[in-house]
């Protein structure tokens, strides 16, 4: 891992501790031991489904709080993601729309503020749009909690704001709960992409396939890029508008390791509430994600090829 990128990701575990410490006061605020529990205890329990490609309850707050379980391999992922696409092809535009469709806690936001920060070529792209799309209005406000502290860090260390808070400074992120809401222009000077992580499920996938048809009508992406679980993938044949083929691609991960300080707060909590089958607090936050497919799709005016693509050529991605 290169120094930017520990930078970055020294910063992200210091956010997230931060914010989740400030979260579970503000949640837990007039309640008792038993109270505190029983809401974090369904928190995890709800967050559990995601392990079986299940959609887990993304309105309660407190589940939002405790999905920083799942950010940082997201924001890996999401990294991972947008670097194969940036080192095989030059950015056309000097303007970048990104529509982060399911963005839960803004992890696409994140990934894409890492990889150009990591970019030879940064100093190119002059703008970046994000208009982040979620139905659950608390996943988005934890994500933009997350994000501010992040920008002001990046931004309070002239080493660390050359390469990293000036990339923060061009994003210019906007948040929605309707894809209806979205000005989804289709502007000459700017590429445009479509990203979506996990975001369908058997549950969803009526809402889904409606959305992503509303995307190719109205934004028509050059690119988009989308993952899922494995257990889940056969949804996006059936969710997908574009007439081009799927195609899986293999990514390899690109930090690792533990987030100390957020596994650190995490255990902490574990040992000031009650019941032992709380001790699922006591493992581990890493970047990495246990398993899964990414499964990208090409559309549009151009063609993106992840690195070493070939036509036909089919991967199954995997940590």
């Amino acid at each position: 891992m290169n120094w930017k990128i520990q930078n970055a990701t020294n910063i992200l575990d210091r956010v997230i501790t931060t914010v989740s410490d400030q979260e579970f006061k503000r949640l837990a605020s007039g309640l008792n031991i038993e109270e505190k529990t029983e809401k974090v205890h369904y928190a995890l329990k709800s967050l559990g489904k995601l392990q079986n490609g299940e959609m887990s309850d993304y309105h309660d707050k407190w589940v939002a709080l405790f999905y920083h379980w799942y950010q940082p391999a997201h924001i890996n992922l999401a990294y991972s993601m947008v670097k194969s696409i940036i080192n095989s092809t030059d950015i056309v535009n000097e303007k970048l729309h990104i529509v982060d469709f399911g963005c839960g806690s803004l992890a696409m936001q994140f990934g894409v503020a890492l990889t150009i920060a990591d970019t030879k070529n940064k100093n190119s792209i002059t703008e970046i749009r994000i208009d982040s799309i979620d139905t659950s209005q608390a996943m988005i406000k934890i994500g933009q909690k997350m994000w501010e502290e992040f920008k002001l860090s990046a931004c309070r260390y002239p080493k660390i704001y050359n390469h990293l808070g000036r990339v923060c400074e061009i994003i210019k992120p906007k948040y929605y709960c309707d894809i209806d809401q979205v000005e989804l222009a289709q502007i000459s000077d700017h590429d445009r992409w479509v990203s979506a992580i996990h975001p369908v499920y058997d549950e969803n996938k009526d809402e889904v396939k409606q959305s992503f048809k509303c995307l190719r009508n109205r934004f028509y992406p050059h690119v988009c890029f989308v993952s899922t679980h494995d257990s889940k993938k056969y949804l996006l044949s059936d969710v997908w508008p574009f007439s081009s083929k799927p195609r899986k691609t293999k990514l390899s991960p690109q930090f690792n390791g533990e987030l100390k300080e957020i596994t650190e707060w995490r255990k902490e909590r574990n040992s000031i509430l009650s019941h032992g089958y709380l001790g699922y607090l006591n493992k581990s936050v890493t970047w990495e994600w246990p398993k899964a497919t990414i499964w990208c799709f090409y559309s549009g005016e151009r063609e993106y090829r992840p690195k070493n693509l070939r036509e036909g050529d089919i991967y199954d991605y995997k940590f």
